[in-house]
């Protein structure tokens, strides 16, 4: 059975930009609240693997829970 949700997708502009690091905390910080409301939260980034890697280890913990 599919259900239909609501989703918010955040576009981090660039994976080395500051701005969207920022970003990417704040968004670490509101998982829960998201969670709690039912909405799913979906990250889309631009960039270089290698800047994406870079900023999943310093967020790990977020995308982690991302992933499921």
């Amino acid at each position: 059975m599919n259900s239909i949700g609501m989703a918010v997708v955040a576009l981090l502009r660039h994976f080395g930009c500051f701005c969207c690091w920022e970003l990417a905390s704040a968004l670490k910080e509101s998982k829960e609240r998201f969670d709690s409301a039912g909405v799913k939260l979906i990250a889309v980034g631009v960039g270089t693997p290698d800047k994406a890697r870079i900023l999943a280890e310093r967020e790990v913990e977020f995308y982690k829970k991302l992933a499921k």
